[in-house]
């Protein structure tokens, strides 16, 4: 790991087998930070987890669906146009609009976002950064 800015910390990333998620949960344990990942699909988090730990961070994980939970948020983030797998589920008839939208312009990458979400939670204990929006340029 390169920076213990968050050891003794520990963080739990939603989301984390892939996309945003999987980057959020590698910087943040780069950082220093014990990392728990949830998401649903187990295998992937498996590999992720193992790559995580050979690189001398602390991870765990936790398979779960979180779908429609009404789960709570320490921190808000609001990306623009990311592109990662998460189009893969938009469904027929506005995935091939939605793609055109995304071929047109350059969009964020899930490390985009990640490096946001760190910045985040990497402040000085007194500084709260509540929310944050990020958005490719040409997407102003």
């Amino acid at each position: 790991m390169q920076s213990t800015f968050l050891a003794g910390t520990v963080a739990l990333v939603t989301g984390a087998s892939s996309g945003i998620g999987q980057q959020i949960a590698e910087d943040l344990a780069r950082q220093g930070a014990a990392v728990g990942l949830v998401a649903r699909r187990q295998d992937r988090m498996e590999a992720h987890v193992a790559r995580l730990r050979e690189l001398g961070a602390r991870a765990e994980m936790f398979p779960a669906d979180l779908t429609g939970t009404g789960g709570h948020h320490l921190v808000e983030q609001e990306p623009g146009a990311v592109r990662t797998e998460l189009t893969d589920h938009i469904r027929d008839g506005v995935r091939e609009t939605q793609q055109a939208w995304y071929d047109s312009l350059e969009t964020l990458q899930a490390h985009d976002v990640a490096e946001a979400v760190t910045f985040m939670v990497t402040r000085p204990r007194h500084v709260a950064v509540a929310e944050v929006r990020i958005l490719p340029t040409e997407q102003q």
